[in-house]
């Protein structure tokens, strides 16, 4: 059974990361008062993937819902989810999700 403060701080962990898409494990760490390296083993123990993977998925979600839902750039997208680049969202969305952003948009009604 996880304890409730663990639970807290693994849900406060998206919570951040979709109020600052572009936080570094570094931020995230501060913010939520732990070390950077106990940060990494509580999201590996328990989301099974690492801190990066954590984070990139957040954007991407945040990324697929802006695609949904208007009507900006794919530059902006990538921008506002948190992405250093157009070509990094690409290849992340791409790696993730199997086809490209443009495609993505382009088969889901806004």
């Amino acid at each position: 059974m996880i304890h409730k403060n663990r639970v807290y701080l693994l849900d406060s962990i998206y919570t951040l990361i979709e109020e600052n898409p572009s936080i570094t494990p570094d931020i995230l760490a501060d913010k939520l008062f732990i070390s950077v390296s106990h940060l990494r083993k509580l999201v590996k123990q328990y989301y099974n993937i690492t801190l990066n993977e954590c984070i990139t998925k957040q954007r991407l979600h945040l990324a697929k819902q802006m695609l949904q839902n208007s009507s900006n750039s794919l530059l902006s997208v990538a921008r506002r989810c948190g992405f250093g680049s157009k070509s990094s969202f690409y290849r992340a969305f791409t790696k993730h999700e199997q086809i490209t952003p443009m495609v993505y948009r382009q088969n889901t009604p806004i």
